[in-house]
């Protein structure tokens, strides 16, 4: 099933007949938009991406072998830019979503094939997928986040979603309860 993926930022001068209001990131055999035109590889980037995913390839099993909902997937994000990833049901956005934080890894995935390399401010480049549990940790909630699609499932209605936020500042930061409470992100 075909996806797309729009990368937008203030400016994309690097990237023709863009009206320098968005670039198109890279997905083999991807579907585009009719306004955006369509590249055969990433918008070159003055500085190196934070995220760039390569060739990745992520399998399940299932009863009679395996499936691949994943298949040599390409793209970067640049510091500043925001990637929206816009496909058909079942077209794996969120398998690519859940493998690049290698939460598949809990849900019978696995990433067969790519690198996943995240620029992190605090360990530098990391390969995601060779990295270790304590590193994930470290990164997940903290350098890295997602909110999932269910919301019955992303958060409790038990608790406030300042709560919510202070428990991950509570961990990742360091903060003491009063302080993450008065944090902005958590008001």
């Amino acid at each position: 099933m075909p996806w797309s993926f729009y990368e937008t930022s203030p400016a994309c001068p690097d990237v023709p007949n863009t009206h320098n209001t968005h670039c198109n990131a890279f997905a083999s055999g991807a579907a585009t938009s009719p306004n955006i035109p369509p590249m055969s590889q990433p918008a070159p980037s003055r500085a190196s991406p934070l995220l760039s995913v390569r060739s990745l390839s992520v399998e399940f099993e299932v009863p009679g072998g395996r499936f691949r909902a994943v298949d040599g997937l390409s793209f970067h994000v640049s510091a500043g830019h925001t990637l929206a990833i816009v496909g058909e049901s079942g077209s794996g956005k969120s398998v690519t979503s859940q493998a690049i934080m290698r939460l598949t890894d809990y849900s019978g995935g696995q990433i067969v094939d790519g690198q996943i390399l995240f620029q992190s401010p605090v360990s530098g480049m990391q390969d995601l997928t060779q990295a270790s549990d304590d590193t994930l940790r470290a990164i997940r909630g903290n350098e890295i986040a997602m909110i999932f699609q269910e919301p019955m499932t992303s958060l409790n209605p038990v608790f406030t979603i300042g709560n919510q936020i202070a428990e991950t500042l509570i961990l990742h930061q360091g903060l003491s309860p009063s302080q993450a409470r008065a944090s902005p992100c958590a008001a």
